[in-house]
């Protein structure tokens, strides 16, 4: 597929399928306490920190960098995940490239 047909087809997706999953995983945020299963850390949280760093690392063309941007709860989310220790160190020392975007504040 041509790179215009797929950064047309990725800008669709955006607005018709990964916009209200956001906005569902940001309610769900809201009401859920401060990891998406309650107060602990899970594997989840894990997926989903990895999901939203992967889509907003510049590294699909299409989707913008700046996609949490309307989306605080999940701005935050990401970042109180990011900040875990081992998970910060991780990133610190192969924080290069795409992986820049899993780093404390890069969303």
């Amino acid at each position: 597929m041509p790179l215009a047909q797929k950064i047309s087809v990725r800008r669709e997706l955006l607005v018709t399928k990964i916009a209200p999953k956001l906005q569902n995983l940001s309610k769900l945020l809201e009401t859920s306490g401060e990891y998406v299963a309650g107060d602990k850390l899970s594997y989840g949280d894990v997926v989903v920190f990895v999901n939203l760093c992967s889509l907003s690392s510049g590294i699909l063309p299409g989707v913008p960098t700046d996609l949490l941007k309307d989306y605080p709860v999940l701005k935050v989310y990401r970042n109180r995940i990011a900040c875990i220790p081992a998970i910060k160190e991780f990133y610190e020392k192969r924080g290069e490239g795409f992986r820049a975007a899993f780093k404390p504040d890069a969303a």
